[in-house]
């Protein structure tokens, strides 16, 4: 009796996209905590840095230029 409904292939497809979605959603939160957990670890590197070897040294430079990569990376990662 239930082919003989209309649209019920509409019904069926109503809880497969729920999944879908909340699957989608499931999978960006957890790029964002990545991305946050980078960031973090980049920032905290810069700050032990600059502590050991000074604010304008070489190690000091480098972690900033790892942190900038780390932020582009994850700017262009929300924007998708």
């Amino acid at each position: 009796m239930l082919h003989k409904v209309k649209g019920w292939k509409n019904v069926q497809l109503v809880p497969a996209l729920g999944v879908f979605l909340l699957m989608g959603g499931a999978v960006r939160t957890r790029s964002c905590d990545n991305c946050q957990h980078r960031i973090q670890k980049a920032e905290q590197n810069l700050r032990k840095a600059v502590h050991r070897y000074g604010e304008h040294s070489r190690q000091a430079e480098e972690r900033r230029r790892e942190l900038e990569r780390v932020e582009r990376s994850c700017g262009d990662n929300r924007r998708r």
